[in-house]
């Protein structure tokens, strides 16, 4: 079922914040907004707690497109994105119209 869900999205960053990695949060889900800010607090120190003392943790709720549940058939197949141009098999070059 497809809808509007409440997520927490938290990251770690190095202490001077240049490098920073989104943290495996996918299953933390709230019922609203207030449920989630109301523990946001508890999962930055659980997970600061975690990590090395120099990282900083940071995080917010936000609102998020649910998925759709998986089915048991599988995934559906996606076509392949190119990156460029094939030229092979043409005979006429490719630049700028005289």
């Amino acid at each position: 079922m497809s809808g509007i869900i409440v997520v927490a999205a938290l990251v770690r960053c190095a202490a001077d914040l240049l490098l920073c990695d989104d943290l495996d949060t996918a299953h933390l889900r709230f019922a609203d907004a207030e449920a989630c800010r109301t523990r946001l607090p508890a999962l930055i120190s659980e997970f600061r707690r975690a990590g090395a003392a120099d990282e900083v943790v940071m995080g917010r709720c936000r609102f998020q497109a649910s998925r759709p549940t998986a089915t048991t058939a599988g995934p559906a197949p996606r076509a392949k994105q190119g990156i460029g141009i094939d030229l092979a098999g043409t005979s006429t070059s490719v630049g700028p119209s005289p």
